[in-house]
C-alpha cells in the first residue's frame, strides 16, 4: 500500500511523477525548454489539475484479477488483467437499472454529486438550490474553514508531496474495491464507451456505498484544494 515507481501500474508520466515533475519546473531544476514542453505557466495548469487527480482514489489505486475474478499481485501473478482504474468494472449501484456506469464514472460523477449534497447539508441556515455549490458556499465551507489535520505536508519537502499523497489515498482505492463484490462477466460486456470485463454490485451489511464515497470525496476535495494552495504559496 505504498507508492513504488518500480511496480506494476506506475511509470515516469503517472501522476506522481508528473506532479513533482511540475514542481521542478517551477523551482528551476528542470530546464526550459523541456522534453514535456512544460512551462512555469503551464505547470500551473496542469498542478491545479493533478491535484485534483491525486485525490480521486481510482486516479491512483487500480486492481488487477486472475481469470476467476480473484484479486492478484500483477508483480507476482503473470495473467493478472488490469481493471485499468476501475473502466473496467461495470457498477451496479443499489435501486439503480444503469447497466453502462464504469467504476471510474461513478467515482469521478456519482461520487462527487453525493459530496456536493454532503457539503450543502452542512451549510448553517441552508444551502442554494441546485446541485452545484455557489462560489459563497465554496468559500464559506472549503476556503474559510480549514481541512482536519492542517496544516497537512508540515515539513515535507514539496518535491516529496505527490508520494506522501499517493500513499494517504492508495488505502482509500482498496477500499473503494474491497467494498463491493466484483465478480467476471461470463463474455466482455459492450457499451458505447467501455468494455466491462467485471461487475460490481454493493457489499450487503456496509453503509450505502454512494454515502461512503461521498464522504469520502467530500473531505479530498477540501484537502486537496487547501494543498494546491499550499504547494503554491512554497513556490512562489
Amino acid at each position: 500500500m505504498k507508492y513504488d515507481p518500480h511496480k506494476s501500474g506506475a511509470g515516469r508520466t503517472d501522476v506522481v511523477q508528473m506532479i513533482t515533475y511540475c514542481v521542478g519546473v517551477l523551482q528551476g531544476t528542470n530546464p526550459q525548454p523541456n522534453q514535456y514542453k512544460i512551462t512555469p505557466r503551464v505547470a500551473i495548469i496542469l498542478l491545479s489539475h493533478y491535484l485534483g487527480d491525486i485525490h480521486q482514489p481510482l486516479h491512483v489505486g487500480a486492481a488487477y484479477f486472475d481469470a476467476h475474478g480473484k484479486i492478484v499481485d500483477p508483480d507476482k501473478t503473470s495473467s493478472a488483467l488490469p481493471d485499468h482504474g476501475g473502466n473496467d468494472i461495470q457498477m451496479h449501484l443499489a435501486g439503480s437499472t444503469a447497466n453502462t456506469l464504469s467504476l471510474h464514472v461513478f467515482w469521478d460523477d456519482n461520487a462527487v454529486d453525493a459530496a456536493v449534497r454532503l457539503i450543502k447539508k452542512a451549510i448553517p441556515g441552508g444551502a442554494s438550490p441546485g446541485s452545484e455549490l455557489t462560489g459563497q458556499e465554496i468559500e464559506s465551507q472549503l476556503v474559510k474553514v480549514s481541512p482536519p489535520g492542517a496544516p497537512l505536508d508540515n515539513g515535507i519537502k514539496p518535491v516529496d508531496l505527490s508520494t506522501k499523497w499517493a500513499n494517504e489515498i492508495l488505502p482509500i482505492a482498496e477500499a473503494a474495491h474491497n467494498r463491493l463484490t466484483i465478480t467476471p462477466l461470463a463474455s466482455p460486456h459492450h457499451s458505447s464507451a467501455f468494455t466491462f470485463h467485471w461487475e460490481a454490485k454493493e457489499t450487503p451489511g456496509n453503509s450505502p456505498y454512494i454515502e461512503w464515497a461521498g464522504d469520502i470525496v467530500s473531505k479530498s476535495i477540501h484537502r486537496a484544494g487547501w494543498r494546491l494552495a499550499g504547494l503554491l504559496e512554497a513556490l512562489n
